[in-house]
């Protein structure tokens, strides 16, 4: 698993830091302009779109 994870758009860093604190579902939701739902099982990270 990644210790850290960076968010970029347009050539510009939009979030960066560990994990766990930038792949949520409020900063992705964010980031895509869109609901996601993030979701952890076991060492993986799902990201799907919000019903």
């Amino acid at each position: 698993m990644f210790t850290h994870a960076l968010l970029i758009r347009g050539g510009e860093v939009v979030r960066s830091g560990r994990t766990e604190d930038v792949l949520t579902t409020n900063g992705l939701s964010e980031f895509f302009e869109a609901p996601v739902v993030v979701e952890k099982h076991g060492d993986r990270i799902y990201v799907r779109v919000a019903e």
